[in-house]
């Protein structure tokens, strides 16, 4: 038992010695403080086996589920883990299917629809539930479809609408304290500050720590000349919470003391996005001069101002009725720097509409809200004001290329995607991402590699500026046949890891000096096939990559037999050979880099034929081709407990062509291990119709002609 002062600057920290017999589990370490009173405590588990708990299990297709419970119950977990590939709709839209008036899939319908910046739409699927919940009692026992129809209806300027349903809401217990607050809001906006005040003291009764309506009484305090009580209150809200900068402001301009400001702008640390949620909490209540003051002190913090402040101005200016003002401001904004401006909030929806209204030639406000509508997924509301803003701007190259992402993915309509992206890179030549965009659209439209690889070399320094483009580059030559070059032009370059670009760059390193090796076994240059394979057996740093300890390479060993064959070293190449035959002759579709090749399964068999085990090879062979014939009409979609995509996920991809690619891919390279040249060139051929940069297909379709 020890005594210590203790603090995060001053730890405690001993050497206890022990008896050797004690076991782990016997010890226990207490802390305690001068009273005596227990702090916290640690004591090792006995250890002991343990049965595994059940894993995850994917969530079922709507269709598959029975309840409309685990319906709701299965949409609200997508949206509460964000799930990156099943949509919570589809369950919500399925449950609605089966019971249109269900309370709470309208809710969460509503929800998501208000999250998206839906208003009217949120509105109808509120009030339905609203009108299942009232069915047979006025007062539900819960209020949150009440609420939330009064939400809607404020975002859209129904204020004395919302009103009584944000009343209504306050009946249930659980959403008086956000009730309250919204009521108090809309008094405050109307300039009734008793009853603004008997309201939010009202909601501060249920949850006396809600800062945000702290701030409120605050203001209102101020509002009705109580100076003192509304510093008094100030005082009191920081000591709960001394960054609820709401009423830090309030403060300032109560005191208009120069300290306070300073406090303000220290704590806010020039995020932009916190000057406007402030802003936003006091021009929700109506306090739109104290918003706008708020956002004029970051302006003097900022050279170069984010356009959303300008617009957000405007938008306070047109709210108090100064449309000269706001116009100004709005076109203030048109010539803010438009990068990395991404509006995500619910209120900036209203903020550029009302931008759009007032001052309809300006193209950025339309570009920033397609922002926002392709985020949530509202893509031809997105198209729509993205070809508005693209009418009234044409030399703005970054909504050329939105609007080319929109039309490949989401029109699935190629000749105008190709043509957006062109125009796009027109307008910004120098712009290295846009370049390998397009280049990624060539490779998808399936433009020749003569014509990509010419296009390319003409912005030699933008290509080697990215890595993805110059592995692009190098991969053109190595399709090219051009494999000396491929391997001079990875030789020259220092490469750095990326997430999605795994065992990219390894991929071309390796597949040209393995074709190079084939290339040598065929003049019987056997040594230098066999130097070519051995640098593939450790990555050169600069690749900025390393190998992974389980990676297959049937290929190279198999190849690696054939060179110590030719050069009479009959042991080693039986060792290499054997070696070739280790790995899982069941084929599975590849998806990741560090998934199992299918292919390897291929040199797998050749390896067990230089054996001299035809069995073992022709059920190799035969594995491929009956796995592709039964999974080649399988309906795919990427799996539930995927976290991540292989490849640059730029432009979408059909899963099931995909499937058709491996499935004929897998069987040509079966037939081709038999002997059967003709169904194997067939097949590999369906597969570069499909994919004409598949390598793997490409250079086994020259096997079949040797």
């Amino acid at each position: 038992e020890r005594q210590a002062d203790l603090s995060p600057e001053n730890p405690f920290i001993a050497d206890v010695k022990l008896a050797h017999s004690l076991k782990e589990e016997e010890l226990k370490l207490e802390v305690f403080d001068a009273r005596r009173k227990r702090i916290i405590g640690y004591q090792p588990e006995k250890k002991e086996e343990k049965p595994l708990p059940e894993p995850a299990k994917a969530a079922k297709a709507p269709k598959d589920i029975d309840s409309i419970e685990q319906l709701f119950l299965t949409g609200l977990h997508l949206e509460q883990y964000r799930h990156a590939t099943y949509n919570p709709m589809d369950y919500y839209e399925e449950a609605l299917r089966r019971e249109p008036g269900d309370s709470r899939c309208n809710n969460a319908v509503g929800l998501l629809l208000m999250r998206k910046g839906q208003f009217v739409q949120a509105e109808m699927y509120f009030r339905k539930a609203v009108e299942t919940l009232t069915q047979r009692n006025p007062n539900p026992y819960d209020g949150e479809a009440l609420y939330n129809l009064g939400l809607s209806l404020k975002m859209q300027g129904k204020l004395d609408e919302a009103y009584d349903y944000f009343y209504k809401a306050t009946w249930n217990s659980a959403w008086q304290d956000a009730g309250f607050y919204s009521l108090a809001q809309i008094d405050c906006a109307k300039a009734d500050y008793w009853q603004a005040l008997s309201l939010v003291e009202s909601g501060l009764l249920r949850n006396w720590h809600n800062h945000k309506a702290r701030q409120l009484k605050a203001s209102v305090l101020r509002k009705l000349g109580h100076g003192q009580e509304a510093l008094s209150w100030i005082e009191d809200s920081l000591k709960m919470d001394a960054f609820n900068i709401g009423c830090l402001f309030e403060k300032y301009l109560l005191t208009g003391e120069r300290e306070v400001l300073n406090e303000v702008k220290s704590i806010m640390r020039g995020s932009v996005h916190n000057y406007i949620e402030y802003a936003l909490d006091f021009a929700s209540a109506g306090l739109y001069n104290e918003a706008s003051e708020l956002l004029k002190i970051l302006l003097g913090e900022q050279p170069q101002p984010y356009p959303m402040v300008y617009y957000a101005l405007g938008y306070f200016a047109n709210k108090q009725g100064n449309s000269e003002q706001a116009k100004e401001r709005y076109q203030k904004a048109e010539t803010c720097p438009p990068d990395y401006c991404f509006p995500n909030r619910v209120e900036e929806v209203l903020i550029l509409q009302d931008a759009n209204q007032t001052n309809p030639k300006g193209a950025k406000a339309f570009y920033y809200l397609g922002n926002f509508w392709y985020a949530k997924q509202q893509y031809a509301e997105a198209v729509a004001v993205w070809e508005k803003s693209a009418g009234l701007n044409d030399t703005f190259p970054t909504v050329w290329r939105n609007l080319s992402l929109a039309y490949y993915n989401k029109q699935n309509d190629r000749p105008k995607a190709r043509l957006a992206l062109e125009k796009a890179f027109f307008l910004d030549p120098a712009d290295a991402r846009i370049l390998m965009e397009l280049d990624q659209l060539y490779k998808k439209t399936g433009v020749s590699y003569e014509e990509r690889l010419a296009f390319l070399e003409k912005y030699p320094d933008l290509v080697r500026s990215r890595d993805d483009l110059s592995i692009e580059w190098i991969q053109l030559h190595n399709l090219l046949g051009r494999y000396q070059e491929a391997k001079q032009l990875i030789d020259s370059q220092k490469f750095h890891p990326w997430e999605g670009g795994e065992g990219k760059i390894t991929g071309q390193y390796t597949f040209c000096r393995v074709e190079l090796a084939k290339l040598a076994l065929e003049e019987n240059k056997f040594s230098e096939a066999l130097d070519l394979l051995n640098q593939t057996d450790a990555y050169p740093h600069h690749l900025g990559e390393g190998k992974l300890p389980n990676i297959e390479e049937n290929d190279i060993y198999y190849l690696k037999g054939l060179a110590y064959k030719g050069l009479g070293e009959t042991s080693k190449a039986a060792e290499m050979f054997l070696k070739g035959t280790i790995g899982s002759s069941e084929p599975q579709q590849a998806f990741f880099y560090n998934d199992s090749q299918p292919d390897k399964i291929f040199y797998q068999g050749l390896a067990w034929k230089e054996l001299g085990d035809t069995g073992k090879a022709e059920q190799c062979f035969k594995n491929l081709i009956e796995h592709g014939q039964n999974h080649i009409h399988d309906n795919c979609r990427i799996d539930y407990f995927a976290v991540s995509l292989p490849d640059l996920a730029i432009w979408d991809e059909d899963l099931n062509v995909r499937n058709q690619i491996h499935c004929n891919y897998v069987i040509g390279l079966g037939y081709l291990g038999l002997g059967d040249k003709a169904p194997a060139s067939e097949k590999l051929k369906v597969v570069l119709r499909l994919d004409k940069n598949h390598q793997g297909a490409l250079c086994h379709l020259k096997m079949c002609c040797q």
